[in-house]
C-alpha cells in the first residue's frame, strides 16, 4: 500500500501539454528495437480526464510519467486516460477513507 500511493501520484501529475494544444513526449529510451519503449511525458489534467478533448499538464506542473511499454503510446490516448482515471479514484479513496 505504501508503494502505491507515490506510484498513483506520479501518474497523476503527468497530465499533458497545454502548449500548442498537444501532448509530447519528453524522452523516449527504446529497450528491444520497435518493441519496448521507455517513455517519459506529462500528465493529463485532472479536470480535462472526463472531457473529450485531454490536456497534459504544462511543463511547469512537473508531473511527469514513466511509461515502460509499447513504443507507439499516446499520452492524451485512451489507454492513459482510462490508467490516470483508474489512479486518480484509487488515490481519493485512499485519502478519504476510513
Amino acid at each position: 500500500m505504501k508503494i502505491a500511493i507515490p506510484f498513483l501520484t506520479a501518474l497523476l501529475l503527468v497530465g499533458g501539454f497545454v502548449a500548442n494544444g498537444s501532448a509530447d513526449v519528453l524522452s523516449k529510451t527504446e529497450a528491444a528495437p520497435g518493441n519496448y519503449c521507455h517513455l517519459r511525458f506529462h500528465a493529463i489534467t485532472t479536470e480535462s480526464l472526463a472531457t473529450n478533448h485531454p490536456l497534459a499538464m504544462g511543463p511547469a506542473s512537473g508531473d511527469i510519467i514513466d511509461f515502460y511499454g509499447p513504443c507507439d503510446e499516446n499520452p492524451v490516448g485512451q489507454h492513459q486516460i482510462a490508467v490516470q482515471k483508474r489512479d486518480f479514484t484509487h488515490r481519493l479513496q485512499s485519502e478519504y477513507s476510513d
